[in-house]
Formats: structure tokens, sequence, C-alpha cells
């Protein structure tokens, strides 16, 4: 059983929070509805302004993150964009410049 997990057991023996029991039946839209915002700790919904950080895979509030509407909506229109919250952006950086260094070296 996982964190949370209250509901039920399907005949596979695999256990059901449940959160993923009413996702199944459609009446929750997506998990992304019951993720918390790394900074505040608060819901961040479907109709929040709301980014995933690549890194760590955890959802924050444009706004926390010090992210305006407009920034926001430049981010949600590029398909290809990548975003790492402020506290990966660090080890995000060091990485970049690693991988950079090795591709001089090999190329």
């Amino acid at each position: 059983m996982y964190r949370g997990c209250i509901g039920p057991v399907c005949r596979y023996r695999i256990c059901l929070s449940v959160c993923d029991f009413l996702a199944m039946a459609g009446r929750i839209a997506s998990a992304k509805d019951v993720e918390k915002c790394g900074q505040c700790s608060k819901v961040v919904s479907e109709k929040d302004n709301g980014l995933q950080c690549e890194f760590c895979d955890v959802w924050t509030h444009a706004a926390c993150e010090g992210i305006t509407e407009e920034v926001y909506k430049v981010l949600s229109r590029c398909e290809g964009a990548h975003w790492f919250c402020k506290k990966c952006n660090i080890g995000a950086m060091k990485m970049l410049k690693a991988v950079g260094k090795l591709d001089e070296r090999i190329g």
C-alpha cells in the first residue's frame, strides 16, 4: 500500500487510494487536482496557473515562483519549454554547464 491508501483493493491485489478510485470513476479531472504547491503547500488545481518542475516533478503556483501571468501565458504556449523550480534551477544550471564542457571535450 502507498500513502493515503484507505480504499478498495482490486482483484490483482493492487491497493488503490480514494483519489485513484474516484479518478477511474471519472469524478476527478486529473491527478493535478490533488497536487500541493512546493512553495505554499496549497492545492494547485486545474484552474490555477501552475507549473511542474522537470527535475523534482513538484507543482508550484506561478505566483509563488514570482512568475507573472504574462510570462506564464508565454510558457504555457511553448511546447518545448523546460521549467525548473527555484530549488532545482541551481542544480540544473550546474548540470547543463557540466554537460556543455563534456560536449566540448568530446567534440
